[in-house]
């Protein structure tokens, strides 16, 4: 019987296991444990999205606040808010 083929096996850059997910989220998980979550569906949305942010700029050594404020200006002022995809 064929086993199918596994991405990692095959793909460079693609690891065999997800620790590098489960480490980005573990102080997630430990913030949201402290801080006993939030109460509504609104509230869990913006935590993700700031956490995502947060993370994103953590791993480009972006500053965070800096990217913040950046971004909230210029939506203010009518501008395309900045993007957080890597540059290529």
């Amino acid at each position: 019987m064929n086993r199918p083929q596994r991405a990692f096996g095959h793909t460079d850059g693609v690891h065999p296991t997800n620790n590098a997910a489960e480490r980005a989220l573990r102080q997630v998980v430990i913030f949201r444990k402290l801080s006993f979550g939030t109460e509504s569906r609104s509230g869990s949305k913006t935590l993700a999205v700031v956490m995502s942010i947060l993370e994103t700029c953590r791993r480009q050594s972006l500053h965070a606040l800096t990217w913040i404020t950046h971004a909230v200006t210029q939506h203010q002022q009518n501008h395309p808010t900045p993007k957080l995809l890597p540059s290529t």
